[in-house]
């Protein structure tokens, strides 16, 4: 997660948690999600989608209230968009399932387009 050229991670603690979703709230951050994959008579395949999500502006009881889930610390800037509420998230662009951490819709298509390379080798 990418937010004022700066890479948000998973928090450490909560105040960590509680920095980033300050930093975040109101405003705009870039998601990046990644995979490759491997075949054994084709080089490595790797891609990556880009998704940007928009919070809304949330004041320190939100905020609290949130890092107590605990959700915070397993996910990178602080938040799943899964299991954040609904009220923090004023729009994204891409698919969710990026934002999540896995482009499925673009490793389906990348699995079906290399499956027909290796069928032609």
């Amino acid at each position: 997660m990418i937010f004022n050229n700066q890479c948000l991670g998973k928090p450490k603690n909560k105040a960590e948690a509680s920095a980033y979703l300050s930093l975040l709230q109101g405003n705009t951050h870039s998601v990046i999600s990644a995979f490759c994959l491997f075949y054994k008579h084709i080089k490595p395949i790797v891609r990556s989608a880009l998704c940007n999500v928009t919070f809304n502006p949330l004041n320190d009881t939100q905020i609290e209230t949130y890092i107590t889930t605990k959700n915070p610390y397993d996910k990178a800037g602080g938040y799943g968009i899964q299991d954040c509420p609904n009220s923090f998230i004023n729009h994204y662009s891409g698919s969710i399932y990026t934002i999540m951490g896995l482009p499925i819709y673009q490793l389906n298509q990348t699995i079906k387009d290399s499956q027909q390379v290796l069928h032609s080798l």
